[in-house]
């Protein structure tokens, strides 16, 4: 169950990386990053069991980046299950902020189901993301930088992750985009099946 917090981790694509060595390079980064780069979903971004993700009116397309999210036990820096998560962001350029607005938005992390999962399972096979029945992207987690018993080691070098935490393992540079009315699948072979749509936002 997640009780504690949600911590997602930008720039461990190493395709991503790659393509931005010049930017790396260049103000505000000056050098490419390195330790883990971390933000936080809050609880309010957070939807299950499929619910529809709320788009806002202004936002004519989201960023829909599959990924994985292990949840950590009360043995500290343990993940004791997985699943699949669709990070939902506002498409923005810099990682030199942390995009809060951006990554923040009530709804903005669809969550499958947690089960017990096996490295090697998770290693081999691929995400795929699909829109309205048709695949539009996958990715495999051999392009991470940091692969997850490296993530896990290096962000508990700095900092605790405890029982009822969840950390998102990374994010494919070259994530697809969707717009409100289509309905988003992301599948992978050791993992429940994420479904999940985007709706229009209606304030209150």
């Amino acid at each position: 169950m997640i009780v504690g917090s949600v911590y997602g981790v930008v720039l461990n694509d190493r395709e991503q990386n790659a393509g931005m060595m010049d930017a790396f390079g260049q103000k505000p980064y000056a050098a490419p990053p390195k330790a883990p780069v971390l933000y936080i979903k809050p609880h309010n971004t957070l939807r299950l069991d499929g619910a529809a993700v709320p788009v806002p009116g202004e936002l004519p397309e989201v960023e829909a980046a599959a990924t994985i999210a292990l949840l950590f036990g009360d043995q500290l820096g343990v993940p004791v299950a997985a699943a699949l998560a669709l990070d939902v962001c506002e498409p923005h350029a810099s990682y030199y902020r942390p995009a809060i607005r951006q990554r923040c938005r009530d709804g903005f992390l669809p969550m499958g189901s947690f089960v017990a999962y096996d490295l090697v399972a998770l290693t081999k096979s691929e995400i795929l993301t699909l829109i309205d029945g048709v695949q539009v992207h996958r990715w495999s987690l051999e392009r991470l930088v940091r692969a997850i018993p490296d993530l896990i080691a290096d962000v508990t070098a700095f900092m605790t992750l405890a029982d009822g935490d969840v950390l998102l393992i990374g994010l494919a540079g070259d994530a697809p985009r969707a717009r409100v009315g289509q309905r988003i699948e992301v599948r992978h072979a050791a993992l429940p099946q994420l479904v999940t749509s985007f709706e229009q936002e209606v304030l209150a």
